[in-house]
């Protein structure tokens, strides 16, 4: 997810700042930049508004937990189809870290659900099938949607309101921050869009992405109804940026 390879300290943290005042429920980060987000977030203990929950979204074994505890991390991100899951949710708790298991399948849903994990985000590409999965979910859980951030015509938006009303809790925003002027306005404008007409138990869970560009302030420009996000669009050299 996030990466810091190409975002200085201080980009790092006005970013946590910013997505901390514009609401965001939590932020998802690699352990490239899990220290940087965790720091920052720690650090806005006793203010308004609070820190937020910082969870690292690359842990594939033990020493990733023992990164994410070391960095102040609030809890790890694990693969449903990770052949070590079992062990890593013993250690997760025994660390105190809240873990949060991803699903992409019924199969996946069920060896999560037979290790007793309390917290599950379903991954997918489509909303019918993502909501069939929900249904295998027992209510007490905490159910989360992965949803890409920043797709053709703005269908993440669509996407996200129809997982929202199908019941899903909240809302993980993939690859919404990549380190470029634009992470703050379409966090922004994402939040806005998928919390209009929602009750209020809906939230966006967290924003991550590759980091691959600047923090800054950013525009956008309005088509047809629609974002037209520059971060998508060829630049005049024919790069890309990789989101």
């Amino acid at each position: 997810f996030a990466s810091s390879e190409a975002m200085e300290e201080m980009d790092m943290i006005l970013l946590s700042q910013q997505l901390r005042k514009a609401k965001v429920a939590a932020i998802f980060a690699d352990s490239g930049s899990i220290q940087g987000f965790a720091g920052e977030q720690k650090s806005a203990k006793g203010n308004f508004p609070g820190p937020v929950p910082v969870v690292l979204s690359d842990v594939q074994d033990p020493d990733g937990l023992n990164r994410a505890k070391e960095c102040g991390a609030t809890g790890v991100l694990l693969k449903g189809g990770n052949d070590g899951l079992r062990d890593l949710l013993e250690q997760a708790a025994q660390l105190g870290l809240d873990a949060v298991v991803q699903v992409e399948s019924g199969d996946e849903v069920a060896k999560a659900l037979e290790m007793d994990a309390s917290t599950l985000i379903v991954s997918g590409t489509e909303a019918e099938s993502m909501l069939e999965l929900k249904e295998l979910i027992p209510k007490q859980k905490v159910v989360a949607a992965r949803v890409d951030a920043m797709q053709a015509g703005n269908v993440e938006i669509e996407h996200g309101r129809a997982l929202k009303e199908g019941g899903f809790q909240s809302i993980l925003m993939a690859s919404a921050c990549v380190g470029d002027s634009e992470d703050l306005p379409y966090a922004k404008w994402a939040i806005e869009e998928l919390s209009s007409k929602a009750s209020k138990e809906f939230k966006i869970t967290g924003m991550t992405g590759h980091v691959n560009g600047h923090f800054g302030t950013g525009t956008f420009e309005r088509t047809t109804g629609e974002i037209a996000w520059q971060r998508h669009n060829p630049t005049d050299k024919g790069e890309s940026e990789d989101a």
